[in-house]
């Protein structure tokens, strides 16, 4: 049965967006701007169907002039919303969906009431979101607010209701206060809710006998970037699996938000000569603004390494671009551009929780839980200034140090001489104002290069141009390539000499032609193929090689303190 409006707690039940719309013949004659908005959706989908030649199209709804796809997509789903209230509620007898109702059922004050119903409705109910996963938060709820508002606005452009939204009156101004208190009342007596949005901080490595974060002693099995980065490794066999490696490594490394790192692109990079690290410019969603973010091989970990998944996504196919559409080109996760940020935020909580062993600890992560146990980690670091440390996470600076001015803020940009700090504690560096140095063939002598030029090349199929030769990312290429081959050896201690990603390695290194007459076959390895001995012996010396840079005084950036490594 349907209820009366508002005075009983609704059920969730969806209607389908199609189920909602009137049937309608293609034809000649012009439709009416106040065509059922649900139509529009329709027409969106048009232009891909195979119609008769001979037939005629309907002319495009005016009102979709000016609106962004997204807009478009958006007011579908608020029709979704609009409908399902309609099929719970009795608001008006034999109504069932927007399409039901006529000018009749909203003359006067009608209109108005049934918004201020279904506002309230929406505010109070925790509702299941119409793409992806999980709950709407309140910033997809206020969204869907304006959204059904211009729904209702394009249905009826005659009512009152339309023409006081348009005016931005007071009547609607103290409707949406109401709905904004509403809301946060809701999230917080709601325990649906509460659980959906309880996300626990994800560490770096609970093993390490640095580490202080409570989550070592309250007794419940641990959970951390380590363990989850090294179940992806354990997985990555394919595309979508190694992607996803460097989609977590890359998103805890710039302490980015779920689906931030769907915007990073190639060309729109650049290789800092100084800190010798990529620096990328980075969308921050919230704020709406870019700032620069520089990317460091971990000091310590070659699982959460950037520069380890990146090269692993490399050899499964992440730079080739041959079935990849122009406008995808230049990302450096093409195949993300085609789902919405809310998705790929959905999307990295699905590759945490699919690599916790712990069954009962799933639910506590999310993607959010990513950026809060980073946060947590910079706050610790005693190399770290406030500023650093908002530096690196996108946050209006202030907190720690004295009152800022909000009008000099606005005048200082991202550098990364801040940014930098806030990337090098989050890679394992105890001294953050350092010239750091990533991953390389150096120790290796000229007597190798145009052997690890062949073994860069068969390992990776490159079609980005801004990492091929002459390319200004191209030494972000190289650090792959030393990252990987100085990880080898603990590598195939991880995972065994079969493992996909091993095996990989060694036949590029056979395609490569890989040797070096000064590498001497150790007692016992008589049946191991020439080049793999060779790639053993480079690792050791690549990663020793990395290690001594931090062992030695090194440069300082203007303003650091003096915690050595």
């Amino acid at each position: 049965d349907k209820r009366a409006p508002i005075h009983a707690t609704p059920t969730n039940s969806t209607a389908a967006l199609l189920d909602s719309t009137i049937q309608y013949q293609e034809t000649s004659t012009p439709l009416p701007l106040s065509l059922l908005l649900p139509l529009y959706i329709i027409f969106r989908h048009q232009n891909n169907m195979n119609v008769n030649n001979n037939q005629k199209k309907a002319p495009p709804p005016a009102g979709n002039m000016g609106l962004a796809n997204k807009t478009v997509e958006g007011d579908g789903t608020s029709t979704k919303y609009l409908d399902k209230y309609l099929t719970i509620y009795d608001q008006w007898p034999g109504v069932n969906k927007l399409a039901d109702v006529k000018e009749e059922h909203v003359e006067g004050e009608w209109l108005k009431m049934f918004w201020l119903n279904f506002a309230y409705w929406m505010a109070i109910t925790p509702l299941k979101k119409e793409i992806g996963e999980g709950y709407l938060d309140f910033s997809s709820k206020e969204t869907y607010y304006k959204s059904a508002k211009r729904v209702l606005s394009i249905k009826f452009p005659n009512n009152d209701f339309s023409s006081k939204q348009q005016d931005s009156t007071d009547w609607h101004k103290v409707t949406k206060a109401y709905f904004d208190t509403e809301c946060k009342r809701s999230r917080i007596e709601n325990e649906v809710e509460k659980e959906t949005r309880k996300s626990e901080p994800l560490y770096k490595d609970l093993s390490s006998s640095l580490t202080v974060e409570r989550a070592k002693y309250l007794g419940l099995e641990r959970v951390d970037a380590k363990s989850i980065a090294s179940s992806l490794i354990q997985k990555a066999k394919h595309y979508d699996s190694a992607s996803r490696l460097a989609e977590f490594n890359l998103n805890r490394a710039a302490l980015a938000r779920g689906g931030e790192h769907s915007y990073a692109r190639y060309d729109e990079g650049a290789f800092d000569p100084f800190f010798q690290a990529p620096d990328f410019d980075w969308s921050i969603i919230k704020q709406k603004e870019r700032q620069c973010m520089l990317v460091f091989c971990d000091l310590n970990l070659y699982m959460v390494c950037p520069f380890f998944s990146f090269a692993v996504f490399f050899l499964f196919g992440g730079l080739r671009r041959d079935t990849v559409s122009d406008l995808k080109k230049p990302f450096i996760f093409p195949h993300l551009r085609s789902i919405r940020s809310d998705s790929v935020a959905n999307r990295m909580t699905k590759t945490l929780q699919n690599n916790i062993e712990f069954p009962d600890r799933k639910p506590a992560f999310t993607s959010r839980s990513m950026r809060k146990g980073s946060m947590t980690e910079n706050r610790l670091h005693r190399d770290l200034s406030p500023d650093e440390e908002v530096a690196r996470s996108g946050h209006t600076p202030g907190g720690g140090g004295p009152p800022k001015n909000s009008n000099a803020e606005g005048y200082v940009a991202s550098t990364p001489g801040m940014n930098a700090p806030g990337g090098l504690a989050l890679a394992g560096y105890t001294n953050c104002h350092m010239q750091p140095v990533p991953f390389n063939f150096d120790c290796l002598g000229m007597e190798a290069y145009e052997t690890v030029q062949r073994l860069v090349g068969a390992l990776f199929v490159n079609d980005v141009p801004e990492l091929k030769k002459g390319g200004k990312l191209h030494a972000v290429l190289n650090i792959c390539a030393a990252r990987l081959i100085g990880s080898l050896v603990d590598l195939v201690a991880d995972v065994g000499y079969n493992h996909p990603i091993v095996q990989k390695i060694i036949s590029a290194a056979q395609e490569a032609k890989v040797v070096d007459d000064r590498v001497e076959a150790p007692i016992g390895a008589a049946n191991l193929p020439r080049h793999y001995i060779v790639l053993k012996d480079w690792s050791k010396k690549i990663k020793h090689a990395f290690a001594c840079c931090f062992h030695s005084p090194s440069a300082y950036i203007t303003g650091g303190s003096s915690h050595g490594t």
